[in-house]
């Protein structure tokens, strides 16, 4: 009897019949790596650095971390990249996330929503849509029913803050195993058996018209799981697939690949999940604000001579005042500003932080990836 053969849908057809949408090929510049990383803690010494020089290494453009650890939010500039962060309020060190991104496409960010310390919302203008990354850490196994829903429910309105059309890309670690069983939102190729968890995670995607796109790749099993028990070895092999990349499916056909790099090494017990999609990302004109040495006011005698310029260029500039407040603001502006230009302007020769990352670091960072 003649083995029945069943192709696998082509990105152009649909999974269940229902539309997919296009993504012009004119449209399209490059492939883009989007990546996410349980990295245990970003509070060690070098760790970042560590991190950065896999996403270097790999070329990948946007990765979300979870578990850094970091209290507040914010964002600052490491190596070459941008990185956004939440996470809980000052001295408290648990959960926590981040993205990390190239400086390249940090330039077509549209706005950060840093919405808990296990959700961060950064939006980025793109062609032919908008495109919304999600970077997400669900509470771990032994947290109650009522974390669970309160995660999800925080999801659903982030979410919602996202426009219709937008390209919706969630990932993350979800303590969840969707398994091997396929359906509307998952594949044939997950790993392993479907828990309660996951059923809640395959839910959420039902709700939201998202699919698990690390379920519709045939990959060996080493290219599937994302995490690593603490008593793994080669006599008992321990391994599951936890950490999910979801993409909204009317926009499925962007995603080209998307598998596990155990080879990558930030000394974790997850493994790096990488994305390769096609999208193309508008670069976006930010005007640099002048920054000024507002610290040398506390000398008395340049406080002074700034005094005595400003009221110097502020009389100068009478003649442009015509007695209204719109006119007495612009005047006051541009003599202030100009004060400011020839007092208080930045020298330009602003130290940079030294290295402190030796060859011989990266060289150990190298030993323990082999």
């Amino acid at each position: 009897m003649a083995r029945e053969i069943q192709m696998a849908p082509s990105p152009g057809r649909p999974f269940d019949g229902a539309g997919v949408r296009r993504i012009s090929r004119l449209d399209l510049a490059k492939m883009v790596k989007i990546g996410t990383w349980n990295v245990r803690s970003l509070m060690e010494m070098g760790k970042l650095k560590n991190v950065t020089i896999e996403m270097e290494k790999m070329d990948i453009g946007i990765l979300g971390v979870c578990e850094t650890r970091w209290h507040g939010a914010g964002k600052f500039e490491s190596d070459g990249y941008t990185v956004h962060y939440s996470g809980v309020p000052k001295g408290k060190h648990r959960s926590g996330m981040a993205v990390i991104i190239r400086k390249d496409i940090a330039e077509a960010i549209k706005q950060v929503t840093p919405v808990t310390d296990r959700i961060i919302l950064i939006q980025f203008d793109a062609k032919p849509v908008p495109v919304s990354v999600i970077q997400v850490y669900a509470p771990t196994s032994d947290s109650s029913d009522e974390d669970i829903e309160d995660f999800y429910d925080n999801h659903e309105k982030t979410l919602r803050a996202t426009k219709k059309n937008e390209a919706k890309i969630v990932i993350g670690d979800f303590n969840a195993k969707v398994g091997n069983l396929a359906g509307n939102v998952t594949g044939r190729y997950g790993l392993g058996n479907r828990n309660e968890r996951g059923e809640r995670l395959i839910q959420f995607c039902q709700t939201n018209k998202l699919i698990v796109g690390n379920t519709y790749f045939k990959l060996p099993k080493c290219r599937l799981y994302t995490w690593k028990a603490p008593g793994d070895n080669l006599n008992n092999v321990i391994r599951n697939q936890i950490d999910y990349f979801l993409i909204n499916r009317r926009y499925r056909n962007a995603l080209k690949s998307v598998k596990t790099y155990p080879g990558a090494d930030a000394n974790t017990d997850h493994t790096l999940l990488l994305a390769k999609l096609k999208i193309k990302l508008k670069k976006v004109e930010k005007v640099k604000p002048k920054r000024f040495r507002l610290e040398l006011l506390k000398n008395k005698e340049i406080s002074r001579k700034v005094q005595k310029t400003l009221n110097k260029n502020l009389r100068e500039k009478s003649n442009q005042i015509d007695g209204t407040v719109d006119s007495g603001w612009a005047a006051f502006k541009e003599a202030a500003l100009q004060t400011a230009e020839e007092l208080l302007r930045q020298n330009g020769d602003r130290r940079t932080q030294k290295e402190w990352i030796t060859d011989e670091i990266i060289a150990l960072f190298e030993k323990r990836r082999d």
